[in-house]
């Protein structure tokens, strides 16, 4: 079954699609609606006149909260290098962010606006600390979301928030499919398309926290009311995590005296329903300024991707101690931060950081892509197994100097028992990591009986 708000000559109403025809429900909107305590089984015995030219608007203009869970497909979490996650990243968005699905969005100039389709899971049921399957039950159905987020905005301190909360930034519809109709757990593909391209694609079959376990979760510490939304992540292929960069397209250059581009809410994912990284904002090292990451309207030398003074001098761009950002590829055991990479400074080729393993650490097999990789022992003792099952390695010492090449699978490990190892590690194009099949502390020599 079919839900919708449409605009008619009279207002909005809400509406069933009903043996192929809208018919109207006795409520001005979706969210009205459920806020009543509808059940889809009163749907038929409810549904009023027939609806002749159908307008969709947003179907739940008014819900009580709007919340939104972070990276959640376990295939774009994998090819980042990160773990998957043992909790839900959650951050909240307002009912004013909403849109309809044909509205166009207004950004400011020059905004970094990127795309990030999403299948929202709307409540039919009041929850609080509920079960899974409890909270399955309360689902009322499922709808399409563009969580369009503004990366120069978002990425300003280590909070999503003010790059996720525009005003009628986040298109939502048209339409919302009860569970009887689909089932993400069986598998729904997710789909955005920029102007005919596919840009994303995946399905909720490989979301790590499913829709009734966000539901259950939420309800653990804020209660759910009808209507209300949770946004169930995005599918790998944002704009931000592609090199180049690249943010969803204006279309028209902005005139003298206009101030905002009207910006088109066109996503397109498709089905029966249908790289987040908090960023550290570089500075200025000539004023102690933060330095925008938009370098567009500063003249400089050496290249677009220069940072450079307002009178068009080049100024580093530096990362304090202790603000060094997190958002890179993370292994259990070992903490890598970046003083220098393309999230987070204008670098397009290069990820320099540091990288610290606890004691008696030792990685899972892996290989770094396309990326070539430098490191420096700063402190402690290192071993790299490599080689056809990881039957060779070489024991590094402080001060020694390693380069491993694109697509070597190796395994990486701290020989100290008792002390961490830190390395300084520098990567290009980007700190890229592919996990592959682990093996056992036995098969590799040496390791168990060493020092």
């Amino acid at each position: 079954m079919r839900l919708a708000t449409l605009m008619t000559d009279r207002g909005t109403t809400a509406a069933v699609q009903l043996d192929g025809s809208w018919r109207t429900l006795p409520a001005p909107d979706l969210s009205t609606l459920l806020a009543s305590g509808f059940s889809r089984e009163a749907a038929a015995d409810l549904a009023r006149e027939a609806v002749a030219d159908p307008r969709h608007v947003l179907p739940l203009p008014a819900p009580g909260k709007v919340i939104c869970c972070g990276l959640n497909y376990a295939g774009h979490i994998k090819e980042t290098g990160r773990d998957l996650p043992a909790y839900p990243t959650l951050f909240p968005k307002h009912a004013d962010t909403l849109l309809g699905p044909y509205e166009r969005i207004e950004l400011p100039d020059q905004a970094q606006a990127d795309w990030e389709a999403e299948l929202a899971v709307v409540v039919g049921a009041h929850l609080r600390s509920a079960g899974a399957d409890t909270a399955r039950t309360a689902i009322a159905g499922y709808t399409v979301a563009n969580d369009i987020s503004l990366r120069d905005w978002q990425y300003r301190t280590a909070e999503w928030f003010q790059g996720k909360a525009w005003d009628r930034s986040t298109p939502i519809g048209p339409v919302v499919v009860t569970p009887d109709e689909i089932d993400p757990f069986d598998g729904v593909e997710v789909i955005c398309r920029v102007n005919g391209e596919q840009t994303q694609r995946d399905n909720t079959r490989t979301l790590v926290f499913d829709a009734a376990g966000l539901l259950a979760y939420i309800s653990t510490f804020t209660t759910l009311r009808p209507g209300d939304l949770v946004l169930t992540g995005t599918p790998g292929g944002v704009g931000v995590a592609r090199t180049p960069q690249r943010f969803s397209p204006r279309p028209g250059r902005r005139r003298d005296g206009d101030s905002r581009h009207r910006h088109p809410a066109q996503h397109r994912p498709s089905g029966p329903a249908l790289r987040q990284h908090p960023h550290h904002f570089p500075i200025n090292a000539m004023t102690g300024d933060p330095v925008d990451p938009d370098f567009s309207g500063h003249p400089v030398e050496g290249g677009h991707h220069a940072p450079a003074h307002d009178h068009g001098l080049l100024v580093p761009v530096v990362t304090r101690s202790g603000h060094e950002p997190g958002d890179t590829g993370q292994s259990a055991g070992a903490t890598r931060v970046s003083g220098v990479s393309p999230r987070h400074t204008p670098a397009t080729r290069l990820w320099f950081g540091r990288v610290k393993n606890l004691a008696g650490y030792r990685s899972q097999p892996h290989h770094h892509a396309e990326a070539e990789t430098g490191g420096f022992v700063l402190a402690g003792r290192a071993r790299i197994y490599f080689g056809e099952k990881f039957e060779d390695y070489y024991d590094l010492a402080e001060g020694d100097w390693v380069f491993v090449p694109p697509y070597m699978p190796h395994i990486e490990c701290n020989l100290d028992r008792n002390n961490p190892l830190t390395w300084m590690t520098c990567r290009t194009p980007d700190n890229l990591v592919v996990n592959l099949p682990d093996v056992d502390d036995g098969e590799l020599r040496d390791w168990s009986t060493r020092p």
